[in-house]
C-alpha cells in the first residue's frame, strides 16, 4: 500500500528524481516529521520520512557506523504510522490532475 501511494505521486509528477518528490511532499505536508540525512558518503542531502521509508524497503540500508542492515521490522512499523499521510498526499497528487 505504502509503495503504491509513493508510486502514484511519482507517476503524477512524471517520475522525477526523489528530491522533486520530496519538494511536493514538503509543500503539501507541513506536519511531516523533520527531514533526515541520506546515508550517503557522497552527499549531505536530506530526505522526507516517506522517501526514507521507501528507500529502506526497496534498498538495503545500513545503520550508520555499524554496517548492519536496518531492522526491517522497525521500518514496517514506521510505515504503518505514516501510510495515512502518504495516502493523503497521493490524493492531493491525483486531484492536481483534475
Amino acid at each position: 500500500e505504502f509503495l503504491g501511494y509513493y508510486q502514484i505521486i511519482s507517476s503524477v509528477l512524471n517520475e522525477p528524481v526523489q528530491a522533486e518528490i520530496d519538494k511536493f511532499i514538503i509543500k503539501h505536508d507541513p506536519d511531516m516529521p523533520p527531514l533526515t540525512q541520506k546515508p550517503s558518503k557522497q552527499t549531505n542531502a536530506l530526505e522526507t520520512v516517506y522517501t526514507r521509508l521507501r528507500n529502506e524497503i526497496t534498498h538495503v540500508r545500513r545503520m550508520p557506523g555499524t554496517g548492519h542492515p536496518i531492522d526491517i521490522s522497525k521500518t514496517k512499523a514506521e510505515i504503518s504510522e505514516h501510510v495515512r499521510g502518504l495516502r493523503r498526499l497521493a490524493k492531493i497528487a491525483i486531484e492536481s490532475l483534475m
